[in-house]
């Protein structure tokens, strides 16, 4: 997030626009996004339609939901009926007309596309 905040602006003048989605209840969105102080838009997508739809939500181990709540990562709060799962994160690119143009899927949350690849495929 703090890569495309810092990018935002070449993101905007190639004419398009950043959404994320994050399984967050609201009260939880607001404070990523001062986290972050980002100005691009945080969708909460509380009945996890969106990650569901484009097949992108996971559901956290038991294991590893027990050492978020260690680290203060409590999924449970942050999610309320949410429950412990995540999206993996992943980039798509969609036209004005609702084709998807490209995207960017990789389960391991450490590989995350570079803001040069979108900027060249958008």
């Amino acid at each position: 997030m703090e890569e495309l905040s810092d990018s935002l602006g070449f993101i905007i003048e190639k004419g398009a626009s950043v959404v994320t989605v994050t399984p967050e209840i609201m009260e939880f969105v607001d404070e990523t996004s001062k986290k972050y102080n980002n100005s691009f838009r945080i969708i909460s997508d509380s009945d996890m339609k969106i990650m569901n739809a484009y097949k992108v939500r996971f559901k956290v181990e038991n294991g590893t939901n027990t050492k978020y709540k260690i680290w203060g990562i409590k999924l449970d709060e942050f999610n309320g009926d949410n429950g412990p799962n995540l999206p993996v994160p992943a980039t798509y690119i969609i036209n004005q007309d609702g084709t998807i143009k490209y995207v960017f899927f990789n389960e391991n949350y450490k590989k995350r596309v570079s803001v040069k690849t979108i900027l060249m495929n958008l």
